[in-house]
């Protein structure tokens, strides 16, 4: 959800500031065709496309993706055979639509943008969500240092040396390319992701007392911690519900986990953003727990950003780069890697209103001030008029 998320945002202000028209082209996300007159959703062509499997096949390259065998023999190979399968269609597409530059979402996919664009005689930008390789060592795929790591890294170092610039989610990140893949300052760029204000009017839900987690239930959300703290949450303060999105390749493990403590877990899913800001505006709490890798670090989450645009007080666990955020903007609280801890803290906001008022307005105004998608492509918007 995330990395459609950040391409669909950054499209959406890139149109707006640059008076642009932007597409999206995805062998993926069919069932979106345009998100507005400026920003549109275009398939890619295939065979699987043709027969209504494009979805079956993006949850089976992702499976693909986090498979042992996979990810250690032919991961590099399936980057580099994409640049022939998919390259004459996706050269029609973008001749066809005089495209004046290009923007390749993840490492992945910049050896295909690069063989595009030259030939096109256009500009190509990467933009990197997270880092392959260290996601694939957080994962338990590979190891820091192993021969398929160290091939993967030199891989995509000489694909970045390709491309005219490289976005990055985070300074940690920046600092991260800088040095790992030999990238000078002025070839990278931060565009970190924002919010929206969706809320209106009041501030945080008083009314009850509901404490949601919305992201997928994936290996690096460490979902298990706000679990394990439920049950202190239960024993301190009365009439709690308990909220996790029903999707991730992690539920099935957190499910179990749920039934062997006992846990009262909600499982909810809104395929559509307005339903699911609505949910999220009747809510006390959203949780944010996170692994502490690298891979974690390095990337920020998107959700922080969605429960602020909301209103939402946070409550996560620190683990440094992103997690301050929470701390310096006083929209929730820090804790450590501990369930009764966290659980601590939940309890805490929920029996203190006035404290999650302040905090639901801090976010708010943080979001509108600092933390939007329109101030963060500043720097995208900035580098392409130079372009032109």
């Amino acid at each position: 959800m995330g990395s459609f998320r950040r391409v669909k945002e950054i499209a959406l202000s890139l149109s707006a500031k640059m008076d642009v028209t932007v597409n999206i082209y995805t062998p993926y996300e069919r069932k979106i065709s345009a998100l507005t007159g400026m920003v549109n959703v275009k398939s890619v062509p295939s065979s699987m496309s043709a027969f209504g499997l494009s979805d079956v096949v993006y949850g089976l390259s992702k499976t693909l993706y986090y498979s042992r065998l996979f990810a250690r023999r032919l991961l590099i190979k399936s980057v580099n055979l994409s640049k022939f399968f998919l390259y004459e269609k996706l050269r029609d597409l973008l001749s066809r639509d005089a495209v004046a530059a290009i923007q390749a979402e993840h490492d992945v996919t910049v050896p295909l943008a690069v063989k595009l664009g030259r030939e096109l005689g256009v500009p190509v930008i990467a933009d990197l969500h997270n880092i392959s390789a260290e996601e694939l060592v957080a994962a338990g795929i590979l190891r820091p240092g192993d021969e398929f790591y160290v091939e993967l890294q030199s891989c995509v170092r000489e694909w970045l040396s390709d491309v005219d610039f490289v976005c990055v989610v985070s300074e940690e990140m920046k600092r991260y390319v800088k040095s790992e893949y030999n990238l000078s300052d002025g070839k990278i760029l931060v565009v970190p992701p924002g919010g929206r204000i969706k809320r209106v009017g009041t501030p945080v839900n008083l009314r009850n007392n509901r404490v949601v987690f919305m992201g997928t239930v994936s290996y690096r959300e460490h979902v298990d911690l706000y679990v394990k703290s439920i049950p202190f949450v239960r024993n301190a303060v009365e009439n709690v519900e308990f909220y996790a999105t029903r999707r991730g390749e992690d539920l099935g493990r957190v499910k179990r986990l749920c039934k062997k403590l006992g846990v009262p877990m909600n499982w909810f899913w809104f395929p559509g953003e307005e339903d699911l800001c609505r949910f999220l505006c009747e809510c006390s709490v959203g949780v944010l727990p996170s692994s502490s890798d690298r891979a974690r670090i390095l990337g920020t989450p998107i959700k922080l950003f969605d429960y602020m645009s909301v209103g939402l007080p946070v409550v996560a666990n620190s683990v440094g780069g992103w997690s301050s955020i929470i701390e310096e903007e006083e929209v929730g609280v820090l804790t450590g890697d501990d369930p009764e801890d966290f659980a601590s803290a939940i309890i805490e906001l929920l029996h203190d209103g006035d404290l999650r008022v302040k905090m639901s307005c801090n976010a708010l105004n943080a979001v509108k001030e600092k933390y939007n998608w329109d101030k963060s492509v500043e720097p995208l918007v900035n580098a392409y008029e130079n372009f032109f």
